[in-house]
């Protein structure tokens, strides 16, 4: 288990959504922490395959050429 420690606007701003809804504070952190893992996880992703492309390990092509690939010009 990780403990986080948040400014005091951004706990104001959970708790007071959690009144609104009904929803313990925690299902918001939980919400925007997965939002915000995914988020990262995503980009680390595209760097990865833009360091492929770089080194020639993966390969790209134009939107024409898929076009054409998936007989979409029709």
């Amino acid at each position: 288990m990780l403990t986080v420690t948040v400014p005091g606007k951004f706990e104001r701003r959970v708790r007071q959504l959690a009144v609104e809804s009904g929803h313990p504070p925690e299902r918001y952190i939980q919400f925007v922490m997965n939002a915000g893992l995914e988020a990262m996880e995503e980009a680390q992703e595209a760097r990865a395959i833009s360091r492929k492309i770089e080194q020639g390990k993966e390969s790209t092509c134009s939107s024409e050429e898929l076009r054409a690939e998936l007989g979409l010009d029709d």
